[in-house]
């Protein structure tokens, strides 16, 4: 019993993990968005690439 609750502990660690994730990236990409055009492909790559 307490093997399962270890291994669901350990689940839910990893969902919020992904969670913050998945928040982080709601956050940056609009402001990727705002990027001027010039700068827009290549600050934006390597910033996507990176995170």
């Amino acid at each position: 019993m307490a093997e399962k609750a270890k291994q669901a502990d350990a689940y839910m660690e990893s969902m919020k993990a992904y969670q913050k994730t998945y928040d982080f990236l709601l956050y940056l990409y609009p402001i990727l968005s705002q990027f001027p055009k010039f700068e827009k492909f290549a600050l934006q790559s390597q910033i996507k690439t990176a995170v």
